[in-house]
């Protein structure tokens, strides 16, 4: 009798290979076979998930943006002020594996930021988590909570942006979580100070 694969289960592992072989090796110098490897799999099965090495690559890239997008986005709106910069402390905290992917999104994916297909997708993901801000913000105007001259469509696409900005930073300059925790306190404070 057929061994029954769970085929989501299986993606997540060989995605998860793949992600150790490109920050190990570079996304360039890994091959198939290595990620098939360092699965444990035949190189076979992992064709069988993956047409491709780019195609793995792509479904990384889409893996890391939806955690992302439910990480910013997924919180219910909050009644406070103090609950909404938790929130943003929160989820600036990334984990390792998040900030270990961003050098290899830029070794991956440098090239397609002048293809319109991608920056589209990129902006889409951004303009979601910019919209999710906004409500939270109009939210917290209605609560009294921040100020009414905040404008907050225009506050949440900077906060998108710094956001974006320190999550790379994480990666890009390879910084532990406590050389990174201070900058959150910081531009939570800094945000604190806008919001007034």
């Amino acid at each position: 009798m057929p061994k029954i694969v769970d085929k989501e289960e299986m993606q997540d592992k060989i995605r998860a290979h793949a992600m150790r072989a490109f920050i190990q090796e570079g996304y360039h110098a890994t091959t198939i076979d290595t990620v098939a490897k360092q699965a444990g799999i035949a190189k076979g099965t992992v064709y069988l998930y993956f047409e491709s090495k780019e195609q793995l690559a792509l479904s990384i890239a889409d893996a890391h943006f939806a955690q992302l997008e439910e990480t910013l986005t997924s919180e219910d709106l909050v009644d406070t002020k103090a609950n909404f910069l938790k929130h943003l402390e929160d989820a600036l905290d990334v984990e390792d594996d998040q900030a270990d992917f961003i050098p290899v999104f830029f070794e991956i994916f440098g090239p397609s930021f002048r293809e319109e297909e991608f920056t589209k997708n990129l902006s889409a993901s951004y303009d979601k988590i910019a919209r999710f801000y906004s409500r939270q913000l109009l939210h917290l105007q209605k609560k009294k909570q921040i100020g009414k001259d905040v404008n907050a469509k225009q506050m949440a696409g900077a906060l998108v942006s710094m956001i974006d900005g320190l999550i790379m930073h994480r990666g890009v300059l390879s910084l532990t979580k406590r050389k990174f925790r201070p900058r959150i306190k910081e531009i939570v404070q800094l945000i604190d100070k806008g919001l007034k």
